[in-house]
């Protein structure tokens, strides 16, 4: 590649990859250098869905060093290696072996909740709710959690506090600091150690809380540095919930990307950064894995490099027995992901890239020109996962860039996916006898939308591209045959898609409305419901709810909408776990936070827990708890019997099901 070139990619063209989701991989490598011929049409350039799959392309690895050839980027001068140490020392593993013990038998899946269809792991019987999850059976980790007796709350990341659910009686039984920050520092030699360990969220199974915790390590010890970066799973005994008790730990390298917890054993996700390594240390370039506290190098058997893969990150992925804290399996893959959904034994991953394609140089008075597209791109693997067992499947590419969690379903072994494509194009004209580089942003920036059907070898079987151009993807949601997307720049189109014949999915309807929907929920038989906002023509104006009538696929109405011109802003809009909704009890609530001018010269602010239903047609406003002018994004609601909860880092607010009347407040 030009010299010139690549520092222009150094400079802007990797940081935009880095902010896009850093490069993943692809088995076959297909679209990933394209050739464009000279003077192409724009719309030539942009590529077919690429797709490739099977363990059978994944590179041949005999040892450690055999991996060092596909970590960095390919042609590219960014990155610089220099000789350190990366973490502590670490037991090597034999690499001939693979760290897979031998799966035990699958836990016996909870029944769902007769009233709320949930399987969130919890123990206590009667109705209640749970986390609001995207598949049911498959739990996802939150800060909130219940058994239909007790109420688990993860407190600004750091304590642990379990409740005792009893309506006007509600007390806090126990709290368990999880938190670790220490510093030591010597002024004589300048060494240093730091440790630091809280926990994002966590899983409730049976009699077992198991708290996801980000531990960052950091020491210098006569010149020599050390740094470690893991994600723990820490289970916790709460059969006592007096008395908590950490029994166990699992741990991988890395960053959270995600996790799901599926008939007692979790899966979690990471993504670890490789920046500099030793080539005769595995230890500085090769993932490790944890068990209370002891690191072991994975084994060159459990890592997965597909062909034509350059990268320097790793996707990590460990499957957890959640009752002992045992690793069942953990494989890595050269790659990175940003986006995970599960289903049914199969999970995915997948992250998005930019892909630069070139065409071939030709000649222009005395420059050699180069044309350049740079394109948005989505990486996809596919893992099976049951018991904990967890083995590379396959891996795939798609146009585009997916929203969230939300773009992807699978539905009759088929994975549908809804991204947004971007592409812009630039040249170079390079004097070479002068040695002057120069290069030409073109005005041609394109932006569409596209929904893509896969199978299990994520070949792509079905597509629909090109849709609403210049317009971006704002929430999704699948039903199953029917998919639904919405898109906005100044309208928002409510696209209805139908999946009935994956190979041949087709537009149904296409809604167009004011504002635009970031939530999306099933609602019932034949009702959408839709949380975003409103829009007039000085921009946004408050949070709307929306709820549609999609009994005719073929013509999706609004049946009612209802504006909060006197909110700003909810994290419903970004996390569903905020979202409480329950359309058994017709009953929807959120926090929203508002700005208010309470005279000429003062603001106020104020966050509240609303909670509405809908009725006859028209969404009622049922009552509201203010929750102060702190800073709650925390908070979460949920009912047990004849009583809500609304949990937040202050305490909790109980409150009378049918009247909302508050009955109790328990302070932390």
């Amino acid at each position: 590649m030009n010299t010139i070139l690549k520092k222009i990619i150094a400079g802007g063209l990797v940081t935009a990859i880095m902010l896009g989701g850093a490069v993943g991989c692809s088995a076959s490598g297909k679209g990933l250098d394209k050739t464009l011929s000279p003077g192409v049409k724009k719309e030539d350039s942009i590529p077919a869905a690429t797709t490739a799959s099977s363990a059978l392309s994944l590179v041949s690895l005999k040892n450690y060093k055999d991996v060092l050839e596909y970590i960095g980027y390919e042609d590219s001068d960014y990155y610089s290696y220099a000789k350190n140490a990366a973490r502590g020392d670490v037991p090597a593993a034999d690499e001939a072996e693979s760290s897979t013990a031998a799966a035990p038998a699958p836990a016996e899946a909870p029944e769902a909740d007769a009233a709320t269809g949930d399987t969130g792991g919890g123990t206590g019987g009667g109705d209640y709710s749970d986390t609001n999850v995207q598949v049911e059976g498959v739990d996802e980790s939150d800060i909130v959690k219940t058994d239909g007796k007790y109420i688990y709350i993860l407190k600004d990341n750091r304590t642990l506090i379990i409740a005792k659910a009893d309506g006007g009686n509600t007390s806090v039984i126990s709290k368990t600091e999880i938190s670790e920050d220490v510093r030591e520092y010597s002024k004589d030699s300048n060494d240093y150690s730091y440790k630091s360990q809280y926990a994002e969220n966590m899983y409730l199974s049976g009699d077992r809380v198991i708290l996801l915790e980000q531990v960052y390590e950091s020491s210098s010890k006569n010149d020599v540095y050390i740094n470690n970066n893991r994600m723990v799973a820490e289970v916790f005994d709460v059969s006592d919930p007096k008395n908590p008790k950490s029994i166990g730990s699992a741990g991988q390298d890395g960053y959270l990307v995600n996790s799901r917890m599926v008939d007692g054993y979790i899966y979690l996700i990471t993504n670890q950064y490789v920046y500099d390594y030793d080539e005769e240390d595995p230890q500085t370039y090769i993932p490790v894995v944890y068990r209370n506290g002891e690191a072991k190098i994975l084994p060159i058997g459990d890592i997965c490099i597909p062909q034509n893969t350059h990268s320097t990150e790793w996707l990590i992925i460990s499957g957890i027995d959640a009752k002992t804290g045992e690793q069942v399996s953990s494989t890595t893959i050269l790659g990175s992901g940003r986006n995970v959904y599960m289903k049914d034994g199969s999970l995915y991953v997948a992250g998005s890239e930019w892909v630069t394609d070139e065409s071939q140089p030709r000649t222009e008075d005395q420059y050699k020109v180069i044309d350049y597209v740079n394109r948005s791109e989505t990486k996809l693997f596919r893992f099976d996962a049951k018991a904990g067992q967890v083995d590379f499947a396959a891996s795939g590419s798609i146009p585009g860039t997916m929203l969230n969690q939300f773009s992807m379903d699978e539905y009759k072994g088929n994975l549908r996916v809804v991204t947004t494509y971007r592409e812009n194009s630039y040249t170079l004209y390079i004097d070479e006898k002068y040695d002057f580089t120069n290069y030409v942003w073109k005005d041609d920036a394109n932006m569409t939308n596209g929904l893509y059907v896969l199978d299990e070898g994520l070949n792509v079987i079905g597509k629909i591209d090109g849709i609403a151009e210049e317009e971006r993807v704002y929430s999704v949601r699948f039903d199953g045959d029917v998919g639904y997307f919405v898109t906005y720049k100044e309208t928002d189109p409510l696209f209805a898609v139908d999946l009935s014949d994956p190979t041949n999915p087709k537009i149904l309807s296409a809604l167009k409305i004011p504002g635009f929907s970031q939530y999306l929920h099933v609602y019932g038989n034949g009702l959408l419901f839709g949380l975003g906002q409103s829009v007039n023509d000085d921009g946004t104006e408050g949070l709307k709810l929306s709820m549609f009538d999609t009994s005719d696929k073929t013509d999706v109405k609004e049946i009612t909408t209802y504006v909060l011109k006197d909110t700003n802003f909810s994290p419903a809009l970004y996390d569903h776990h905020a979202c409480f909704i329950s359309p058994e009890k017709n009953i929807i609530g959120f926090l929203v936070e508002s700005y208010g001018q309470s005279n000429k010269w003062d603001w106020e602010y104020e966050q509240k827990y609303l909670f509405f239903s809908y009725e006859n047609g028209k969404f009622v406003e049922l009552g509201s708890v203010s929750l102060g002018d702190g800073w709650e994004y925390n908070a979460r609601g949920l009912y047990i019997g004849d009583y809500i909860y609304v949990c937040s880092s202050t305490g909790i607010k109980v409150l009378n099901l049918n009247g909302l009347g508050t009955v109790k407040t328990v302070n932390f």
